[in-house]
């Protein structure tokens, strides 16, 4: 083994912990005694220590076997007609942590006459990388449109970035209420009802929103504390647990807005609609209502399925 707290090449996990034990030592000790000024540099950690650290402060756990793989899709492009028409035709991918990956053009119905994809910005699965293969396999699911295009290019940062942006499914769609749904009796008796007061409820997303999922109203109370009521909408009495509806959403994890175009969890007809809190509309929510004094200390709280009409 080399000097203390720098074990050789191969040292055993041992040697790594005497080295994280040594490097430990010498910081507690210290140099130049008590109050002598001496500045001290930090022990270097060797490779050794650095493991059985890692070791000491998390587990450790083995890899049996792929449950399933993710189909990763990459941004392509070839950077001239040579790569497009060469065989195989060799694709540049955007991000630089990926290799290069020989594209099959002819898997669309029609294919797409692959001179006719340089300068495009395309999006391609990868379908396999064998041993004797220099690059990875990929097929050609559709092209984007023109680099540099603020339709191609919002699309391409979308897929990149794993964000779904392909229509719901026949399946999914099968799972929303009708178009004119509403709150059945049955339902606003099992909820808390605050349509007809006691405080004005009001939505605080902005104007012009149409996903209104929060509101809040606030009362003064006879016992001269105040009581606040936060509401948001409740997508979940549309969203059956296991179905295809609840596993598309929880694939789609959210909603992401950019400045021109959003990418929906849910359908619009739940989103925009029957789980957003238009004025003037009943929406079922959940709530917390919460009792606070002047300062907006929460005295107490409860959660409750509610039934409320916004006034604004």
């Amino acid at each position: 083994a080399g000097a203390a707290g720098t074990p050789a090449d191969g040292a055993s996990d041992e040697d790594g912990m005497q080295g994280l034990r040594q490097e430990h030592a010498a910081s507690d000790s210290g140099l130049g005694g008590e109050g002598g000024g001496v500045e001290r540099a930090p022990a270097a950690v060797s490779p050794a220590a650095a493991s059985a650290r890692a070791r000491a402060t998390c587990g450790e756990g083995q890899v049996v076997g792929i449950l399933e793989r993710l189909e990763r899709r990459l941004i392509v492009l070839f950077e001239s007609a040579q790569q497009a028409t060469s065989v195989p035709r060799v694709a540049t991918p955007r991000d630089a942590r990926y290799p290069r990956v020989q594209l099959n053009t002819s898997t669309g119905q029609p294919a797409t006459p692959p001179a006719s994809l340089v300068g495009q910005l395309l999006v391609a699965r990868v379908t396999g990388w064998r041993a004797d293969q220099q690059l990875p396999s990929a097929e050609l699911v559709r092209p984007l449109g023109e680099a540099g295009s603020l339709a191609a290019e919002t699309e391409a940062y979308l897929i990149e970035n794993n964000v779904a942006v392909e229509p719901f499914s026949t399946e999914v769609l099968g799972c929303l209420p009708p178009a004119n749904f509403t709150i059945p009796q049955a339902e606003i008796d099992r909820r808390l009802d605050l349509r007809g007061g006691p405080a004005q409820v009001y939505s605080i997303d902005p104007p012009g929103c149409v996903d209104i999922d929060d509101a809040l109203h606030l009362r003064p109370l006879s016992n001269g504390l105040y009581e606040v009521g936060v509401h948001i909408a409740d997508v979940t009495h549309f969203v059956l647990p296991g179905s295809p509806l609840d596993v598309e959403a929880a694939r789609r994890a959210e909603t992401f807005y950019l400045v021109n175009q959003r990418a929906n969890m849910v359908p619009e007809l739940l989103s925009e609609d029957l789980c957003s809190l238009h004025p003037h509309s009943d929406r079922l929510a959940f709530s917390v209502l919460l009792q606070m004094d002047e300062e907006a200390t929460v005295l107490s709280s409860r959660f409750e399925k509610t039934v409320i009409r916004s006034s604004g």
